[in-house]
């Protein structure tokens, strides 16, 4: 929702910011598209900082941490079974294990708590969302409706 918010105040600001501005949305969108890619690879990137999607992952990431704390010790625990499929083949891994260890990360923020760095990640989305309002608000006081 944080996201949602700001992508929203976001298109507004670049809708009233000149006739053409949604046009500047275009990057915008391909910059967070990378920013989102490259979250599900390198989770742990600095860069993500410089993006919405990267924040609201520090809050997606921070929650699961806080409901499932003992996630890597689940994650080994699938790694460490020996079953057989519907087919009848032997795996020595529980079905979803390999794409829980992939989309698990822990917050981007270091070694805070999880609880932590949800606040503060929301904190920088409402900041960006108010900043954008303010201005959006600022430049269309100062247009003329044609």
């Amino acid at each position: 929702m944080m996201a949602t918010l700001v992508y929203g105040m976001l298109f507004c600001f670049l809708g009233v910011m000149w006739r053409y501005g949604i046009i500047l949305a275009i990057p915008f969108a391909a910059w967070e598209l990378g920013m989102a890619l490259l979250s599900m690879g390198v989770p742990e990137s600095p860069i993500l900082r410089f993006s919405v999607i990267g924040w609201a992952l520090i809050i997606v990431d921070a929650a699961s941490m806080i409901v499932w704390p003992d996630m890597t010790l689940l994650i080994y625990s699938g790694f460490s079974v020996e079953t057989t499929d519907s087919l009848g083949f032997e795996r020595e891994e529980l079905i979803g294990t390999d794409p829980l260890q992939y989309f698990y990360a822990t917050p981007g923020l270091g070694d805070m708590s999880p609880f932590l760095s949800m606040i503060i990640a929301t904190t920088v989305l409402l900041i960006q969302a108010a900043a954008l309002l303010f201005i959006g608000g600022a430049l269309f006081k100062g247009k003329e409706i044609e």
